[in-house]
């Protein structure tokens, strides 16, 4: 009988060309304050879960190309998904001279690196804070130029950040810290400590 070698799991977990998250980078993630409505696409790109138009060929060949529907050039890889779309890098650009993010970080690799949180310090929490929300704006955009069947533009991009921005705009709130709560048992309201820990 001929021997198969199993995949080592960080094949299985981390394709070639993604960088693999360890668990300073985890609990990095989980303890940056934002918004659930940020952080699930974050995570869902940290897992290689996003339905990229490689991802989507790989299981249905068939009714899927590779080609990436935003701009129709290249292969539409997690990297490509994100920054290396020529018309997504374009709102990135504008994203860190709206928000005066630091020279070293405005290449597409960097950005990418801290995507996955790879050499990130404590002081930059604020910077993947407007990472995330970039992040957001991009998703949200990109789905509804897929939806609608329309071309990106790089103001609604925009228009979507200063949605998300908005304090009024309770989705995109970080969680709010519980303090305590009632909870019921048998019809009786108990009091009952949450730890903030």
């Amino acid at each position: 009988m001929p021997f198969f070698p199993r995949p080592s799991w960080k094949v299985l977990c981390y394709p070639p060309g993604s960088p693999a998250i360890n668990g300073k980078a985890w609990k990095v993630f989980w303890s940056m304050d934002i918004p659930h409505a940020i952080r699930t696409p974050w995570w869902r790109t940290l897992q290689q879960k996003i339905p990229t138009k490689e991802r989507l060929h790989n299981i249905f060949p068939g009714e899927h190309t590779t080609t990436c529907r935003i701009c129709q050039k290249e292969n539409e890889s997690d990297k490509h998904f994100w920054v290396g779309c020529e018309r997504k890098w374009k709102f990135w650009v504008r994203m860190m001279n709206f928000k005066k993010i630091p020279p070293e970080i405005r290449s597409k690799d960097k950005v990418w690196s801290m995507i996955f949180l790879q050499q990130t310090r404590p002081q930059d929490e604020q910077i993947l804070s407007e990472i995330g929300r970039v992040i957001l704006a991009i998703c949200i955009t990109h789905w509804n130029c897929i939806k609608q069947e329309r071309e990106w533009v790089d103001q609604a991009a925009f228009n979507m950040y200063q949605t998300i921005t908005q304090p009024t705009n309770d989705r995109f709130l970080p969680p709010k810290k519980k303090k305590g709560g009632f909870f019921c048992i048998g019809g009786d309201l108990k009091k009952k400590k949450v730890c903030n820990g």
